[in-house]
């Protein structure tokens, strides 16, 4: 079993983020932005739908890119597949999926970071459902196709359904489950030239955490949702948002309070694109699968901006698609799952 967590329906509640901000006095308030949407239209089907999978996109050197999907399940075994999508420089798909060899093991609910030169894909479950700690790049080569895939330094301890992220050259893995509790331990490693150095500690986070997913604006590193528990037993949903300053040596500053989420969302997948940060699928409450997309304007410490839902939902509800990658101002999101039922489906959503 690959966990017990649920999430789906229409998100009801409110969601902001906490922050500070300052105005002079006498100035004249701008008048407030016309709120964004994302236009999600359908494209190329994946030929074997998964959830638990890894999702990324790299660039070409002729401007176009790659979407790439990776490992997962379908609750019926597990997958080291890869399969990638050619997409223009408009970020149009101009073909169909096809087959990019394999990674080195089976893999699902792995963590995924890219700088655009290389890929990383850290921890995870293998087909015995042991969590593990196995760390693999490759390179990305000019065409946009990746090299082979090789080790690298494991992670200190295994992890699965935990996030990972690249920052101006350094790695950061983040909660998750070590074996069957959420922890509230993260590590981070230096990621140069395709090398990922040694691994060390993190912060502790308030709380432990895992299903969740992290993001980067500026140059605060935040934590949204999640489970604290164990996800197949007793677990709490997670409304908090936490945030970190990332330092110019790669540390940590102290984890703070960076506002709630209203209900809980888990196995949801969040975006940064077109000053925007987008939060979408995913479960509620561990009760209920979401199609809802949240937005928030981001700036630089998205101070003092408050969530909305937005007005146009996912097709379908699903849960377990961890990563939703941006180009060319789009916004992609391939396959997930409802009820152990998993999907190939492939969605791209412009920003207007």
């Amino acid at each position: 079993m690959m966990c017990r967590c649920l999430v789906s329906c229409l998100m009801i509640g409110s969601f902001a983020l906490l922050a500070s901000c300052t105005s002079t006095p006498g100035a004249a308030e701008a008048p407030a932005p016309a709120p964004m949407t994302l236009a999600w239209t359908p494209g190329p089907v994946l030929p074997a739908g998964r959830d638990h999978h890894a999702t990324w996109i790299v660039p070409a050197a002729n401007g176009t890119a790659q979407l790439y999907v990776a490992g997962g399940t379908d609750y019926h075994g597990m997958f080291a597949d890869v399969w990638r999508l050619p997409l223009s420089a408009r970020g149009e798909p101009t073909g169909e999926w096809t087959s990019a060899g394999t990674i080195p093991a089976r893999r699902a609910g792995q963590g995924v970071a890219t700088d655009g030169k290389y890929v990383v894909l850290a921890g995870g479950q293998d087909s015995t459902l042991r969590k593990v700690t196995d760390v693999w790049t490759a390179a990305v080569l000019p065409t946009g196709e990746l090299g082979a895939w090789t080790p690298a330094p494991a992670l200190p301890a295994p992890r699965f359904h935990h996030a990972l992220v690249f920052h101006e050259g350094w790695l950061y893995a983040l909660g998750g489950l070590e074996a069957k509790e959420s922890v509230d331990a993260g590590f981070r490693a230096p990621f140069r030239n395709g090398v990922v150095g040694t691994w060390t500690a993190l912060p502790p986070t308030p709380e432990p955490r895992s299903h969740h997913s992290a993001f980067v604006v500026g140059d605060t590193l935040y934590l949204l949702g999640g489970l604290n528990g164990n996800p197949a037993g007793q677990n709490t949903p997670l409304t908090s948002i936490v945030a970190a300053t990332v330092g110019g040596d790669g540390a940590l500053g102290p984890w703070r309070a960076a506002g709630e989420i209203e209900p809980a969302v888990a196995t949801h997948a969040t975006a940064v694109a077109n000053g925007v940060v987008w939060t979408a699928g995913g479960v509620e409450d561990n009760a209920r699968f979401s199609r809802s997309v949240w937005r928030a304007r981001s700036g630089s410490a998205l101070a003092g901006v408050a969530w909305s839902r937005d007005t146009t939902a996912l097709p379908e509800a699903s849960s377990h698609v961890h990563q939703m990658p941006v180009f060319a101002g789009r916004v992609y999101r391939v396959g997930g799952g409802s009820r152990r039922v998993v999907t190939g489906q492939t969605l791209m959503a412009r920003v207007e």
